[in-house]
């Protein structure tokens, strides 16, 4: 047990360590990088706390991204998929991925316009030899800004 316990904090530092290089570890540190850093981190203890309620070993998707999207309004967002269960590996970094896509939507998508609408959907496809299915999830926005053509 105390093995098991010891792999997994090692795993949470070499994540923290991780993100602590991709956000902070350029030149010019300001207070949006560190705010940046410290929500990340909230959105690997909410992915962790939910683990706990099953024994670390899967997450509910459907109360992951609940509960990572908590900071904005419900009502930007519709969500909807079947019940799935995410492996243990699989969910902070999920968590890390739809935290990502919810803080680009405030900052340059439907997040930062008063009409705003996210729809999150997902459902499980076929898997090919190694796996038993495939989760396909889909992150749409509506009512955001006009994206700008890339140069």
């Amino acid at each position: 047990m105390t093995g098991e316990l010891n792999h997994r904090v090692k795993n949470v530092f070499a994540t923290v360590i991780a993100i602590s290089k991709q956000t902070l570890g350029r030149e010019g540190t300001g207070q949006d990088e560190v705010d940046a850093f410290r929500e990340r981190l909230t959105s690997m203890a909410k992915a962790h706390d939910l683990l706990t309620h099953r024994d670390w070993q899967r997450a509910d998707l459907s109360a992951l991204v609940r509960q990572v999207l908590e900071p904005y309004p419900a009502e930007c967002f519709e969500i909807e998929g079947i019940p799935v269960l995410l492996p243990q590996k699989a969910v902070v970094s999920f968590s890390l991925a739809i935290h990502e896509l919810a803080t680009n939507a405030a900052k340059y998508g439907a997040l930062s316009v008063a009409q705003r609408k996210i729809s999150i959907s997902w459902r499980l496809g076929d898997g090919d030899e190694s796996t038993k299915a495939r989760l396909h999830f889909r992150w749409a926005e509506h009512g955001g800004p006009a994206m700008k053509p890339q140069r």
